[in-house]
């Protein structure tokens, strides 16, 4: 999609007018950070070194794999603003301290509990952010800089990004990079050289790449498709994944091995069906979203995980 229609599309969603660009209209808008638990889960896959196809409009499952080692990333994302935001938080790690990046991303429950953050987006407050930005993707520069010019941060913040945000005491947990100011400075060492590669696509349609990976990370992108859309998507990344390659399948809430499947539950939740597409697929858990927020172990998360044999 050129950067014009990109902006375009852009301003249209601040303004609150939804255009059916794709069959997916709802995934349009981007998440400001991961909502789920990426650090978590990417304890399950061996990203030093090895390549990685993924979801994620946060970036979050991105840099986190940077943090890891991962320098070989293809991002394959319904939103077309991915590639933008991604720059922008690269741009952002590598310039700004971690406090100022969090005042300029962060929104909920910012800086004080049940308040929000009524400066965000404020990048005209750092130069140094937009020269890198600019040295990074000209494109992503552009069009961050038209859209600032022409709307509020708050507004942008607000309905171009999802309102599904943790709050940022969780958020940190949960990315591997906003841990701890050590972590942050880590991983903008590691974040210098790398250049993703950027798929506009619904993965659920087709898979636009004749390469293999040793892993694909469909974050919880399966809570959206039925039984057999997931045995379907399963079976056309498999030729897409090296042997003894992992697949991260999905992501449930709440959920660990002895979970009881309810009928109103999506189709991702029942663990014995899901489980019975392919014998290489294993329910791993961790500690959870909200145990995170109520700093309780006891309340898992839980991803599929499936393994392709040597």
């Amino acid at each position: 999609m050129p950067i014009i229609e990109k902006e375009e599309l852009a301003s249209n969603l601040i303004n609150g007018r939804y255009i059916h660009y794709t069959d997916c209209y709802s995934f349009q808008r981007l998440y400001p950070f991961c909502n789920e638990n990426v650090s978590g889960y990417l304890d399950f896959l061996d990203l030093d070194g090895k390549s990685l196809l993924t979801v994620g409009s946060s970036a979050d499952q991105t840099i986190c794999a940077v943090t890891r080692g991962c320098r070989d990333i293809t991002v394959l994302d319904i939103c077309p603003f991915t590639e933008e935001y991604f720059y922008l938080k690269k741009s952002g790690i590598l310039t700004l301290p971690k406090e100022d990046f969090e005042r300029v991303l962060f929104y909920d429950d910012y800086p004080r509990t049940f308040k929000q953050n009524k400066d965000p987006f404020a990048l005209e407050k750092y130069p140094r952010l937009l020269q890198q930005l600019k040295k990074e993707s000209e494109s992503s520069h552009n069009f961050w800089l038209s859209l600032t010019k022409s709307h509020s941060g708050e507004m942008i913040r607000k309905n171009l990004f999802t309102n599904d945000e943790e709050n940022p005491k969780v958020t940190r947990y949960l990315t591997d990079y906003l841990k701890s100011e050590s972590a942050y400075y880590e991983t903008r060492k590691k974040l210098k050289d790398i250049k993703p590669t950027f798929i506009i696509e619904n993965i659920t349609h087709r898979i636009p790449v004749e390469r293999k990976f040793d892993n694909i990370v469909l974050s919880n992108l399966t809570t959206y498709l039925s039984h057999e859309q997931i045995a379907e998507l399963l079976k056309n990344l498999i030729p897409h994944l090296e042997e003894g390659g992992r697949i991260i399948l999905g992501y449930m809430y709440r959920t660990n091995e002895f979970s009881i499947y309810c009928k109103e539950w999506d189709d991702i939740y029942n663990i014995e069906r899901i489980k019975s597409i392919d014998p290489n697929i294993e329910l791993k858990t961790f500690r959870g979203v909200k145990g995170v927020l109520h700093d309780m172990d006891s309340m898992k998360d839980a991803v599929y995980v499936y393994q392709k044999k040597k």
